[in-house]
């Protein structure tokens, strides 16, 4: 309940409502991007992400898959819409154990590695 101290009517509602409206868990096991401490959350210099291609349970169809970035929903939003408009491709972002990701479709990787270096996020793969 650290995040609702000087909160009074927020601490109520933490404590009718123990469990997070987005994911259900209790809020101490919540994993949700809002919930994420801001010691979690990564500035661009400091993150690693990795690019590889995936064509499993697609038809054969290949996709870019940058994986590995922190789990705000503002970043990974306004990092795929970027990159879908300049490389003019459709994909999506989502969450996974490592953290965020970002699909994209077709074999992009050396574009998204020199957008990304411009960034400052630093590459592997």
């Amino acid at each position: 309940m650290g995040e609702f101290e000087n909160k009074p009517f927020l601490s109520l509602l933490a404590e009718k409502f123990p469990n997070c409206s987005r994911c259900s868990k209790p809020r101490a096991q919540c994993i949700c991007p809002s919930s994420l401490p801001a010691s979690a959350r990564k500035a661009p210099s400091e993150m690693t992400v990795v690019l590889r291609i995936e064509k499993g349970g697609r038809g054969g169809k290949a996709v870019t898959v940058i994986d590995g970035s922190p789990k705000a929903r503002a970043l990974l939003e306004k990092l795929s819409q970027e990159l879908k408009t300049s490389l003019g491709t459709g994909g999506t972002f989502g969450w996974g154990e490592n953290g965020g990701y970002l699909e994209l479709q077709g074999d992009q990787r050396d574009r998204v590695r020199e957008m990304l270096k411009k960034r400052g996020i630093r590459c592997k793969g």
